[in-house]
């Protein structure tokens, strides 16, 4: 829990964002390697087009560098955020009225705490273009449109998750 005793935040692991970065600035370091020991071989367009994705990320990277204990999930007495994979629902807040069941559930090889809701259509509406793809992909497959992916997370695991979101959801919505 953090100081907000309503607020329930789940980070990603940074060993996997730490372990992309330096594997980007190694590349970046080879290039320019590359860059000085065989300027005058390479045509500079090559070079230039070969390098400059690479610099670019690894700035980027830097400058994202703060942001290496991202966020999740979060869950407040409101509903919940998911940010654990990049077709997650971001900053759209599910509300605990909208959730029906909450459960865990293989897709392929990997598993995921699969949320369903009462309207998945309210919430696909909000979704971005290849975020609306993936949820109607899954709403055709009969399964959830929301899908939380904890394998990159430090804090906790799936079962554990589920117990989190079923006691937020207990405390926190709206019998009608």
């Amino acid at each position: 829990m953090t100081g907000n005793t309503h607020e329930y935040i789940v980070y990603e692991k940074k060993i996997k964002r730490l372990f992309v970065l330096f594997l980007f600035i190694f590349i970046l370091i080879c290039d320019f390697i590359l860059l000085f020991y065989f300027f005058e071989d390479l045509d500079l367009l090559l070079l230039c087009l070969v390098t400059a994705p690479f610099a670019l990320y690894g700035i980027v990277r830097l400058i994202k560098l703060p942001e290496l204990y991202r966020r999740s999930v979060i869950l407040t007495k409101d509903g919940f955020y998911d940010y654990s994979q990049a077709f997650a629902t971001c900053d759209i807040l599910i509300r605990w009225d909208d959730v029906v069941s909450i459960e865990n559930e293989d897709i392929g090889k990997k598993q995921f705490v699969a949320v369903y809701v009462k309207e998945p259509e309210k919430i696909i509406t909000r979704l971005n273009y290849y975020q609306h793809l993936i949820a109607n992909n899954n709403l055709a497959a009969n399964r959830s449109i929301i899908n939380i992916c904890m394998e990159n997370n430090s804090q906790c695991s799936n079962n554990e998750l589920i117990m989190e979101m079923e006691y937020y959801l207990e405390q926190f919505k709206v019998i009608e």
